[in-house]
């Protein structure tokens, strides 16, 4: 025993002595000896006043010399350096190992998330990007832009090349280098410190040694299989061995003159093929982004940075020079980058794209998260990604999202075959069973998705973690193939030369799974091909991570909605008034307006976890879309005066005078009297509310206060809480001493990542305001005024309309990590929740049996949710409070509860110091005794109030809908320029049934499309200008109506 532990122990001691040795040399000689000659290059710099300038406006400036440690880069600053030198004669024969290496001061172990450059040619051109992991610009790169006979003459080594490039370096500060996510001045431009963060590193023309070169890369590879723990012990014996060959081999001396036999010594070891029969394919990281940024607004932030990824396909080596294909590119849908901007960046990109080395991802965008957006947003953002990935590759790629916790596989709808994301690795409490199965929608629609086993959106391809990858998807999935998003994201620039040296090497290696270079669409072919039976998740995939953005920031996602709401609203005014009177109808004007509604939902703007100058920047947005759309409702509304009875109702109008107000209906349901997507004559005492009629209102303001109509009654309590909620002929939903509208302020302080996280212990440290309240009647109404703290104060106007208790409040908040929400005891107990997602509903249990139940404890809708026990049942519809909690409860003696929580306001000080600072006005509607459709009808009525503007006569819908819970959704003109009315309608009821359609107008014909508006060959009846059709459960249809000349 004694001997055997000493044999143990003297393997291990040997072990460590030979990496230990091997560590120091390649950190101290090989590292340092793969430049074999250097030539400094001289800088000069100029730093734009302001917003980021055009190249020919840079390059006309005056530069000044700069040196190595000479400071840079104020925040959100730019500054150019014109980067010039001579390069040896001598070098001409070497051309393909000579770069340019720009170290802009690079903040150490980071590698993204600050400064970075893009390199130009002399004549402009974008090169090629500069992150901290990717410095180098190759000389290839440049040589083409350089005089031809000065190139001419290096090349028959008769004289040194002056060779010149332009850097446009920003400064985008490390903003929160370790994480402490402590409140930062470094998110807004009225708090940014003008001191430079930077300091100019080496900036060289270096010669690398491709012997010291392949030393280093053969070297790492083995010691990784050396290190990794469950490499077999015969393997790690004889990379060992070799590794102490290379080690004897290699002179620390004379690196150079003996790397070559160093190789020899390894060269035996890395021919070893892998006995595993895992594939991991590699491609671009997730990471990149065109036309936004997390944590960096503004033009710089906001466009070039990420243009400045795309462009280096042409500049790393594992793009060309290894004939690797790349992918997938920035997502070009997300929204556009400044015009005078992209255009290079763009050309950069186009030429890979067109050759297959780079694919576009998002099938159509990069979501928010927890379906903050609304819902006609994935249908618009589908049709926005195919037309710019059209138009950039020439023709419709692979349908590739990075949804976070979605109810469904809405991209199958638009073509979309295959969905790819990391994100779900993230879960804090539960693993996903698969990596690779049948997403199925919650209308039966089913796409391919890939969860890659890496559990990394920034893979390396070290040993450590394609051995991870091999290990995950061995335990889950019986296929052989995973994706590996690999290269360095977040601004670090993407697939290295190095990631192209460790794939290279891992093709076939015994130690690791094999490794290729491969685009995604590749990638999902030969997985379909592979698979035989792969499982089936159905439903929604809820990420447990990052649960507060449904809530952080919420006026944005206020503008967001109001922004969905208009522009729904403009195309179907606009459509019918193009239709009905040759009106010119405002295409591009409201495409580029949802362009910039879509730029905003990216997954760190909308959510609220970006900083505060994209949330100025996107307010800005909102305002200029909402003033656009309003303007082209005014035009229509002109035109529509000058219909004098064509497509009108006949309302009884004054259409001599044209005197009177008109409601205007955008939604898909009737609402008092008017007709859904058309409008009607507005009597002086109809409120813009669905059935509404008057109330009794108790004048006792220190006593309850009673508020009732028909089908409702509701008692206020003197401190402004529910005491009672009712229908007539059912039971109190409320107990006594369990009161609604009940405001919580919970402490809401995460272990981290403040914006995104809301953690479970936010439950049990809570408390209820004990401040000052004054209740008061207000017409057929109640007023409550309540001090939340000495801070902040919350105004409330409650009321009955229709069966609905309408809670409208308004919250002046200046309250910092504290969580606000409005509690309701409801006396049922909910089997489950109903929610909307987009295009129907989901349901959750309400329980928490199971870890999966338990982790979702805040979760997220659309516009209405439902809770319901036997025929006892209540829905909430929301305008812009999308997140909440449900959990089962007791009262005081033991009697059930479902207490429902509303997510109002938060306050995280990361990134945002001041998120959520200032007014906030919210509207529920609470109803008692509704059903589904009575939900969904509260949720369209606080989405799409009726609009009272003064026309001539009622406009009639353009189209109808007929069929039990068929809604429409959205009315266009098609994308095509070709006048045809484009409707998308959907089943909302989670039940088959039949759909029809009838035009208001003369049609030539009608067929269904798929949401890109091409042919989808699906059953449709003709009967007229009517057509009648099959739906699935919650199942998204889209006609194109061909309008009869």
């Amino acid at each position: 025993m004694s001997a055997d532990r000493t044999t143990a122990e003297h393997v291990r001691a040997e072990r460590a002595a030979v990496l230990g040795r091997l560590r120091r040399l390649l950190r101290d000689r090989v590292r340092p000896g793969i430049a074999a000659e250097s030539v400094p290059l001289t800088v000069r710099a100029w730093t734009a006043p302001g917003e980021p300038v055009p190249f020919a406006t840079a390059a006309a400036a005056r530069f000044e010399p700069m040196t190595a440690g000479d400071p840079w880069g104020a925040p959100r600053s730019t500054t150019w350096l014109r980067i010039a030198g001579e390069l040896p004669a001598a070098w001409a024969a070497h051309a393909e190992r000579a770069d340019l290496v720009v170290d802009l001061g690079f903040t150490p172990g980071m590698v993204g998330f600050q400064a970075e450059g893009l390199a130009h040619a002399p004549g402009g051109l974008v090169l090629k990007g500069v992150s901290p992991l990717n410095r180098h610009i190759p000389l290839r790169l440049v040589l083409p832009h350089l005089p031809e006979a000065e190139r001419a003459a290096w090349e028959s080594g008769g004289a040194p090349l002056r060779v010149e490039v332009l850097v446009e370096a920003a400064g985008n500060p490390t903003l929160d280098p370790e994480f402490t996510f402590e409140p930062t001045p470094l998110g807004d431009p009225a708090t940014l410190p003008a001191e430079p963060r930077y300091r100019l590193g080496r900036v060289e023309a270096v010669l690398r040694d491709p012997a010291v070169w392949g030393l280093l890369h053969d070297a790492l590879v083995l010691q990784e299989i050396a290190e990794e723990p469950d490499t077999p012990p015969a393997r790690r014996t004889a990379v060992l061995y070799a590794l102490r060959d290379m080690l004897d081999a290699v002179d620390p001396a004379a690196v150079g003159a003996t790397a070559a036999a160093g190789r020899a010594a390894l060269a035996g070891a890395l021919a070893r093929p892998a006995a595993s029969a895992h594939t991991v394919v590699a491609g671009g990281p997730c990471a990149h982004r065109l036309g936004v940024a997390v944590a960096v607004p503004g033009d710089v932030e906001k466009g070039r940075p990420d243009l400045r990824q795309c462009p280096r396909a042409d500049g790393r080596v594992p793009g060309l020079r290894f004939r690797h294909l790349l992918g997938p590119a920035p997502r070009l849908a997300e929204g556009r980058a400044p015009r005078a901007v992209r255009a290079g960046a763009v050309a950069g990109c186009r030429g890979p794209l067109r050759a297959g080395r780079r694919d576009v991802g998002g099938g159509g965008r990069q979501p928010a998260r927890r379906g903050v957006d609304g819902a006609a947003v994935p249908d618009g953002a589908v049709v926005l990604s195919a037309r710019v990935r059209a138009g950039v590759r020439g023709g419709l790629a692979a349908g590739l999202v990075r949804l976070l916790g979605r109810a469904a596989a809405a991209d199958a709808r638009g073509g979309g075959r295959w969905f790819l994301t990391q994100k779900l690795s993230w879960n804090d409490t539960n693993r996903m069973p698969h990596h690779t199965f049948w997403w199925e929608g919650i209308d039966g629609s089913r796409i391919l998705a890939h969860f890659p086993p890496v559990d990394n959106y920034n893979c390396d391809l070290s040993t450590r973690q394609l051995t991870l990858a091999e290990r995950q998807q061995a335990a889950s999935d019986s296929d052989t193939l995973s994706y590996a998003p690999s290269g360095w994201g977040d601004g670090g620039g993407g697939p290295t030369r190095e990631h192209g040296e460790r794939a290279e090497r891992m093709r076939d290696l015994e130690g690791v799974p094999r490794v290729r270079w491969g685009t995604p669409e590749a990638f999902f072919e030969e997985l379909e091909a592979q698979l035989r039976e792969p499982p089936v998740w159905a439903g929604e995939l809820y990420l447990e991570l990052h649960r507060g953005v449904a809530t952080t920031q919420a006026a944005a996602k206020r503008g967001n909605r109001m922004c969905e709401r208009l522009l729904r609203e403009a195309e179907l005014w606009c459509a019918a008034a193009t239709v009905r009177t040759g009106a010119d109808y405002p295409g591009e004007a409201l495409r580029e307006c949802w362009e910039r509604v879509l730029l905003h939902q990216f997954h760190d703007s909308l959510p609220g976890s970006a900083i505060a100058w994209v949330y100025r920047e996107m307010a800005e947005d909102h305002a200029r879309v909402a003033e656009e759309a309003e303007e082209a409702e005014e035009a229509i509304a002109e035109a529509v005066t000058a219909m004098r009875g064509a497509g009108c109702a006949d309302d009884g109008g004054d259409a001599e005078t044209g005197d009177g107000t008109v409601l205007l209906d955008a939604g898909p349901l009737p609402v008092s009297g008017v007709p859904a997507l058309g409008g009607g004559r507005a009597a002086s005492a109809l409120p813009l509310a669905a059935g509404t009629v008057p109330t009794t209102t108790s004048t006792v303001p220190t006593a309850p206060i009673a508020l009732s109509d028909p089908r409702l009654r509701a008692i206020i309590a003197p401190d402004g809480r529910l005491l009672s909620l009712s229908t007539p002929d059912g039971p109190d939903l409320l107990r006594p001493g369990s009161l609604g509208n009940s405001p919580e302020l919970h402490r809401d302080l995460p272990n981290r990542w403040d914006a995104w996280d809301i953690d479970g212990h936010h439950r049990r440290a809570v408390r209820l305001p004990d401040g000052q309240v004054r209740v008061t009647a207000d017409g057929d109404g109640v007023r409550v005024e309540r001090a939340l703290t000495e801070r902040s104060w919350l105004s409330q106007r409650i009321s009955v309309e229709g069966g609905a208790l309408r809670i409208e409040t308004e919250e002046d908040w200046h309250e910092w990590e504290t969580l606000l929400k409005l509690a309701f005891p409801f006396a049922l107990r909910a089997a489950e929740t109903v929610a909307e997602t987009h295009f129907g509903h989901i349901r959750h249990p309400a329980t928490a049996n199971t870890s999966w139940e338990h982790a979702r404890f805040e979760a997220s809708t659309q516009r209405w949710l439902h809770l319901a026990e036997g025929g006892l049942a209540v829905s909430v519809a929301n305008d812009v409070t999308p997140g909440y909690d449900v959990r089962l409860d007791r009262d005081d003696e033991g009697r059930p509860l479902t207490r429902l929580g509303v997510s109002l306001l938060r306050g995280p000080r990361y990134p945002d110091p001041e998120t959520d600072q200032g007014l906030h006005t919210f509207t529920l509607l609470v109803r008692p005794g509704a059903d589904i459709p009575d939900a969904i009808a509260d949720g369209y009525a606080l989405a799409l109030p009726l609009r009272r503007v003064a026309l001539p006569s009622a406009p009639a819908p353009l189209v109808a809908a007929e069929g039990e819970g068929v809604l429409v959704e959205a009315v266009k003109l098609a994308e095509d320029g070709s006048g045809d009315v484009i409707v998308r309608l959907y089943e909302s009821l989670g039940r088959h049934g039949e759909a029809a359609l009838s035009a208001g107008f003369p049609a030539a014909g009608a067929r269904r499309v798929d949401l890109l508006e091409r042919d989808s060959g699906e059953p449709l009846t003709s009967d007229g200008d009517r057509w009648s059709f099959p739906l699935r459960p919650f199942q998204l249809a889209t006609v194109r109506i061909a309008r009869r000349t």
